[in-house]
């Protein structure tokens, strides 16, 4: 899910401004811009590279993570 609202958020127009006016508003922040913006298709594979090392590990470890949620219930 993390994904998919990572790629929406910029790749959308005027999405990553309006995120950035709520987050202003709602934590009472100065206006102004991020200092550091990288361009969308670097933020955009950061975010499929950073996905797919957490997949990986997930995949990867399931079966001694279920082993420990089962010895944890008993």
């Amino acid at each position: 899910m993390g994904t998919l609202n990572a790629i929406l958020l910029y790749t959308l127009p005027g999405t990553l401004d309006e995120m950035m006016a709520v987050s202003q508003e709602m934590f009472h922040l100065p206006a102004q811009k991020i200092a550091l913006q990288l361009p969308t298709g670097l933020m955009v594979a950061l975010t499929f590279v950073s996905s797919a090392v957490l997949y990986y590990f997930l995949l990867t470890r399931r079966k001694r993570f279920l082993e420990a949620a089962v010895a944890h219930n008993q």
